[in-house]
């Protein structure tokens, strides 16, 4: 039993510094995930008045006091304005600005009064939220709830789960936030912030040249039209606007849950080789059975005869960031290595089994594992205190597990954050990327 109650004492405050870390990074829906799990499970331990943290700082915590006032701080730091309504038959749809401090949060998990229950999770990214009303329910009678249990998402960690499962949740009244009135405040666009008008380089053997287009009237009048189409949801009539390719993909796509479009924003056009890139067009997907919406940003890619060939999902703001402001490497590779990450993280949420093949060589080594935190003790003395269980796969294992992942899953949603770029010492165009990966 004190071997148990050690290793979850070093699980509390882990997720508590996991949690903290995160705070400062405006990933608010893990943040408040982390900081409720690791009360949740303080609360199943004996010597919980007792258990401390060290933060970065060197300052000690107390956790039984400290992890509460930090929940509560997040509720009243968190701003949510609406900042567009646009009316359809029998609903209103709001376009939410949603900050952390007066900056717009990165992630961040919400439920709203819908008249007459309370909706589907709905999971809002580089401060773009959204939801929808009956015409007939004032503004002025928005209720917005944040999401700080995640009782379904406990079931990675069983030991967790078992806890949840046995003690009541903790009530926080100030979870429940009131919508501001109508601002002018800018949702900022998902666009490479580093990227300069005109770049060349020769990181392949052949000149890739990255330049934002001023004027882009044809790809316009084509964007309008599959814009249309989608808000008709008349798709045929876009099919014409695609290759066959770009039109299967634009399918699946808006088979991901149940595809909308946002609002009307203004689209940014960039050369890359041969292809021409349009981002984005902001957009939800929900999925009721699974009681979840998704907020993601649509990427378009058009190919020389000015058919759309490609569709991606765009990477979140602080992860285009983390590529784009990479000094080691050249801007053009900056946006080769966001264009392959995005195509990366659309094919798992669009289950495209042929693309994530190509990926991979064929003798490819794949090792998915875990870290497991154990006390320290004469019986485990290991570095750091810690396991690492590998799994290692070849492709053909890898994806025919994939595969079963895909079927059993309604669906598959991925996040990127914390990225870090390295060019090869041997060769200077091999790179490779560590990045955080979060998943749905």
């Amino acid at each position: 039993m004190a071997k148990i109650f050690e290793s979850r004492k070093n699980k509390i405050i882990e997720l508590a510094k996991n949690a903290d870390a995160e705070l400062k990074n405006l990933q608010i829906a893990d943040a408040l995930r982390h900081f409720y799990w690791a009360q949740t499970l303080l609360r199943s331990h004996p010597d919980a008045s007792n258990i401390k943290m060290t933060s970065d700082g060197g300052n000690e915590a107390l956790l039984i006091t400290w992890i509460p006032i930090q929940i509560n701080q997040i509720f009243a730091n968190l701003s949510v304005n609406v900042n567009q309504v646009e009316a359809k038959d029998s609903y209103s749809n709001y376009l939410l600005d949603i900050r952390y401090n007066n900056q717009p949060v990165r992630n961040f998990d919400y439920t709203y009064w819908g008249g007459q229950d309370w909706s589907n999770i709905v999971s809002a990214k580089d401060g773009l939220g959204v939801l929808e009303l009956p015409k007939s329910q004032s503004s002025a009678d928005i209720r917005l709830k944040c999401e700080y249990v995640f009782e379904g998402e406990s079931a990675i960690d069983m030991e967790l789960r078992d806890v949840m499962l046995k003690l009541p949740e903790i009530p926080y009244k100030n979870c429940y936030l009131k919508v501001g009135a109508k601002t002018t405040a800018t949702i900022p666009n998902i666009l490479p912030t580093n990227v300069s008008t005109s770049t060349e380089t020769n990181a392949t053997n052949n000149t890739t040249t990255v330049r934002p287009i001023a004027v882009a009237p044809d790809k316009d009048a084509i964007m309008k039209k599959v814009i249309s189409a989608i808000s008709s949801k008349n798709y045929p009539l876009a099919q014409p606007l695609f290759s066959y390719e770009g039109y299967s993909i634009f399918q699946c796509l808006l088979q991901y849950g149940n595809a909308k479009i946002l609002k009307d924003v203004e689209l940014k056009y960039y050369q890359f080789g041969e292809s021409v890139i349009c981002r984005s067009i902001p957009m939800s997907f929900s999925f009721k059975s699974n009681n979840r919406t998704f907020v993601e940003d649509v990427v378009f890619y058009f190919d020389k005869n000015n058919k759309i060939d490609n569709l991606t999902f765009g990477l979140s703001k602080k992860a285009v960031d983390d590529i784009a402001g990479n000094a080691a490497c050249s801007e053009a590779v900056r946006m080769q290595l966001i264009n392959f990450m995005e195509n990366y993280k659309t094919a798992y949420a669009l289950k495209r089994l042929d693309y994530i093949e190509k990926i991979f060589s064929d003798d490819a080594l794949i090792i998915t594992g875990r870290v497991t935190k154990v006390a320290s003790s004469p019986e485990f003395r290991y570095l750091n205190n810690t396991i690492v269980k590998c799994n290692q796969q070849s492709k053909t294992q890898y994806i025919k597990n994939l595969k079963y992942s895909f079927g059993s899953n309604e669906f598959i949603n991925l996040r990127f954050a914390d990225n870090t770029v390295k060019q090869s010492g041997k060769s200077k165009t091999v790179y490779g990327i560590q990045i955080k990966q979060e998943y749905f």
